[in-house]
């Protein structure tokens, strides 16, 4: 038999243009996903970053207190008489530092001029609330008085306090405190 016509079989390599474009969309999808995750991610390291280290400062002011560490109280250097303790700022003022400072007025509070150091929080993290709710102007402050040292907390009987740290989205931290100076991040 003749065959007039010869079909010639051939294999082609390649993708064509509908799978190639099917590829494309997949990566673009996937990559906006990830693009999207990474900056919530971003807010909750530096919200556990911010919490870690404020119970830090809470332990080191602690230490302080226990090593009675002298502090340049009004021209020389003395042990405070009440200890060293951390402030927290009204919340309506300002939420994102607390002052570590020695008490040397021994009146168990912060007064200006007992700073040993302003503590700024990381860039969108906040005090959001102290529990219980510390007094009128909702500042909040604990003192370790020295030797042991005693807790004290806005020079009330309360035996905890919480501060509360957010990122300004629902997942928040906490830094429990307890009155026999017990520090915990739950």
């Amino acid at each position: 038999m003749i065959t007039l016509f010869k079909i010639k079989k051939t294999s082609q390599q390649g993708f064509t243009i509908i799978e190639l474009l099917t590829s494309i969309a997949v990566v673009v999808i996937l990559t906006a996903i990830v693009f999207a995750n990474y900056r919530s991610g971003e807010r909750q390291y530096a919200l556990q970053r911010s919490t870690h280290k404020l119970a830090q400062d809470i332990r080191r002011i602690q230490e302080m207190a226990t090593s009675t560490r002298e502090f340049n109280c009004g021209g020389s250097p003395i042990i405070p008489p009440g200890g060293y303790g951390v402030y927290f700022p009204r919340l309506s003022i300002a939420n994102n530092y607390y002052i570590l400072f020695a008490d040397c007025d021994g009146g168990f509070d912060y007064d200006s001029g007992e700073m040993v150091e302003q503590v700024y929080l990381e860039k969108g993290i906040t005090v959001s609330s102290y529990v219980p709710p510390a007094n009128v102007n909702q500042e909040a402050w604990v003192v370790f008085t020295p030797p042991d040292p005693t807790t004290a907390f806005n020079k009330q009987s309360n035996t905890t306090l919480t501060i509360n740290l957010t990122s300004g989205n629902p997942p928040n931290t906490e830094v429990f405190m307890n009155i026999a100076g017990l520090i915990e991040v739950p």
